[in-house]
């Protein structure tokens, strides 16, 4: 059965996605959740074949204000094109993406550049912040990645989140401490 997690685009393959409903909660499936929740029948990798079932209720309706019936959201969903998805990313995941894109363009500036304006969304700019942090170096038209900036490609860390790693290294002298520490963060953080 399709879930709320299907929707987000979680990497969940199956053979078979079973719609028994077309609403989540009181509010009827967007085309991109539809689409994101058909997607996961049938991956490349995984399957031959994907099927999907959508078990329309004949007249059921989720919402007394929008009219339409569940076999009308039916068609609507699977005609229905999808809006352009242009994320907007905060600071945390524009450093991330940043320091990505330099090491996989090898430190070429110009390359970096290219590659930021190719991205589908707004970045905030990420390299000023880089180089107050000292975290990055500009040389001659290359960006060099200090260790501690590796650290953030190889972990997709961005830079808010490696400041409180190092922090909590400072603090606390047990790692489990620090592990136990950034569990409980991410916990609190609303969703």
């Amino acid at each position: 059965m399709t879930t709320a997690a299907l929707a987000a685009g979680v990497d969940f393959p199956a053979s078979q996605v079973i719609f028994d409903a077309l609403a989540m909660g009181i509010q009827w499936l967007t085309v991109q959740e539809f689409h994101q929740m058909m997607g996961r029948a049938g991956r490349p990798d995984f399957h031959d074949l994907g099927r999907v079932v959508i078990l329309a209720e004949p007249g059921g309706s989720y919402s007394r204000s929008s009219g339409k019936t569940e076999e009308e959201v039916a068609v609507g969903l699977l005609s229905g094109e999808m809006e352009e998805v242009a994320p907007e990313y905060d600071m945390e995941q524009s450093t991330e993406e940043f320091v990505a894109n330099v090491v996989v363009s090898s430190g070429d500036e110009q390359e970096v550049i290219r590659m930021t304006h190719t991205m589908v969304g707004a970045l905030e700019p990420a390299l000023p912040t880089l180089l107050d942090y000292g975290l990055v170096r500009r040389r001659a038209g290359r960006i060099e990645l200090t260790d501690m900036a590796r650290v953030m490609a190889e972990h997709f860390i961005g830079v808010e989140r490696l400041v409180e790693i190092k922090d909590l290294v400072r603090r606390m002298d047990d790692a489990a401490d620090v592990v136990a520490e950034l569990e409980c963060a991410e916990e609190k953080e609303p969703s």
